[in-house]
């Protein structure tokens, strides 16, 4: 008797605001991850607004950093 063993494939991963936004409004979820379609509101704009101010005229350097959990499926 021969016994094989599947070979597990890796699991996309989730945004965790993807989940925030599917616990406060399905139709949220549903337009911005399935469809794509996402507004930027004033607070975000301002927000990108200052960091490109920031990369502009120079200072620090940034890195990006993601957090993963594989088990949970979920990044950040």
């Amino acid at each position: 008797m021969q016994i094989s063993k599947a070979i597990a494939q890796p699991q996309e991963t989730i945004n965790v605001s993807a989940l925030n936004a599917l616990t406060y409004c399905p139709r949220l979820y549903y337009l911005q991850e399935v469809e794509g379609i996402r507004e930027i509101s004033a607070d975000m704009f301002s927000g990108l607004r200052l960091h490109a101010e920031l990369e502009r005229d120079g200072g620090e350097e940034w890195q990006q950093l993601t957090l993963e959990n594989s088990p949970l499926g979920l990044h950040k």
